[in-house]
């Protein structure tokens, strides 16, 4: 699993690059940057999830009940299985990314 620096550097690597790829604008056909754009967008999603779980308690009071139930529901796991979970994630999204630009880039 890794150390928690180890699995940090990961996580922030994942971050940069998964926030990077969708400022992008890559050679890809419309539905298919559509559809990884989601894709991004629930994994930023799941890393805010992560910090929330992981914050103080008193930096959580400003945000809604809706907010609070979504992310109790994800379950109390480690702060390094959640940076773990989310760079697998984010290198799948990597290799479909790439394979996106390998198949449209030469349009």
């Amino acid at each position: 699993m890794g150390t928690l620096q180890e699995q940090q550097r990961k996580f922030d690597e994942s971050v940069e690059y998964i926030t990077n790829l969708r400022k992008s604008e890559g050679p890809y056909d419309l539905n298919k940057q559509l559809e990884l754009n989601r894709k991004l967008n629930a994994l930023l999603n799941q890393a805010a999830h992560g910090a929330f779980r992981h914050a103080p308690p008193d930096s959580k009071s400003s945000l809604g009940t809706r907010e609070k139930q979504q992310w109790e529901s994800l379950g109390n796991i480690s702060r390094v299985e959640a940076m773990r979970q989310f760079v697998v994630k984010a290198q799948e999204i990597k290799a479909e990314a790439e394979l996106m630009q390998r198949t449209h880039g030469g349009q």
